[in-house]
């Protein structure tokens, strides 16, 4: 019996962790998931995705791109923007002041719900869906760094695992992972 709920208990987990794959036809957001209540993630929205985001009452969308050409498609759709720009090589780490910008956006509830991205969905974005679990659920780096890994994270990006390893919480501002 211990055995089944155990299973059970995987599964579920591992199926919470897959992108969602139930988009309209003809709408394009790699890898889309939901995070947590309110919070989602992806990769470069595509023909119909920032409209289709919107009528599903996003209010707010963070670009880790280093592009800045969807601001003004965004802002004409009503919905908060919030660029924290970042090109990450292989040998790099998430900038500090990027992951404070992260959760000082998560941390005002009028932004939510909140949509984040990186062109494919996997790395940027899955380094600040780490952080998120580490720090607002508690999760352990290595946990966190797995879920990362099979939405997408590339292997190569051994600063980004051993950051998602190191990553305290305690080093942001006190009260910046108080996630709503």
């Amino acid at each position: 019996m211990l055995q089944l709920t155990v299973g059970s208990i995987l599964l579920a987990a591992a199926l919470s962790a897959r992108p969602v794959s139930d988009l309209p036809r003809g709408i394009q957001i790699p890898r889309f998931q939901r995070v947590a209540e309110g919070l989602y993630r992806g990769g470069q929205p595509g023909k119909g995705g920032f409209e289709f985001l919107k009528q599903q009452g996003i209010k707010t969308v963070i670009n880790f791109r280093a592009e800045n050409d969807e601001a003004d498609l965004i802002k004409t759709l009503g919905l908060n923007y919030v660029w924290i720009p970042m090109s990450i090589q292989p040998w790099s780490k998430i900038p500090d002041d990027a992951i404070a910008k992260y959760f000082e956006t998560l941390r005002n509830p009028d932004n939510f719900p909140i949509f984040f991205h990186c062109r494919r969905g996997a790395d940027r974005t899955g380094a600040m869906t780490a952080f998120y679990r580490i720090a607002v659920e508690g999760w352990d780096g290595k946990k966190a760094y797995s879920e990362a890994r099979q939405i997408g994270l590339r292997w190569w990006y051994r600063s980004i695992k051993q950051q998602v390893f190191d990553f305290q919480p305690s080093t942001l501002n006190s009260h910046a992972t108080e996630v709503p």
